[in-house]
């Protein structure tokens, strides 16, 4: 969402103040949307145009949420069962759109399987990091946050 300098620093104010406390993820939401709504009584006319931008990513993420419980089982050239999604999402000149797998073309085949491919390659970085956090944890009981983990990892790698 492209935002007014001054919008960005008051919605980020509120964003930081609502993860002050270990909340629920819920919660933190709940707060972030009672904090902009009241920002209308204060005379910023911008919130609630604000506010709808962030019903539609809420409902975009709704829409999320539905397509990937519409899975289908399939199989690989060797028989493999495989459970695919039904939709994936195809880039146009004006974002992202939605189309059934089935209907796909090759190029737009070939870029999802670049996107899944990166994705993967992103995840099994993301989860060695945290085997490597771990490893630090387990085998140092004086480390006892990820924090600390981190400072091992970083003087170890110097």
């Amino acid at each position: 969402m492209n935002r007014a300098p001054d919008h960005r620093d008051a919605v980020d104010e509120i964003v930081a103040t609502a993860h002050a406390d270990h909340d629920l993820s819920r919660d933190i939401a709940a707060q972030i949307v009672d904090e902009i709504e009241d920002l209308e009584r204060f005379g910023q006319d911008w919130s609630p145009a604000f506010l709808r931008e962030l019903a539609i990513k809420g409902a975009g993420q709704l829409a999320r949420e539905w397509r990937r419980r519409q899975t289908t089982v399939t199989q690989t050239a060797k028989g493999t069962d495989v459970p695919v999604p039904v939709y994936a999402a195809v880039r146009t000149s004006e974002g992202f759109t939605q189309v059934r797998l089935a209907d796909m073309t090759q190029p737009q085949l070939r870029a999802h399987r670049e996107r899944l491919s990166a994705q993967r390659n992103t995840l099994s970085k993301e989860v060695q990091y945290c085997t490597d956090l771990l490893a630090v944890m387990e085998s140092d009981a004086s480390v006892v946050s990820v924090g600390q983990a981190r400072l091992v990892l970083s003087e170890r790698a110097a």
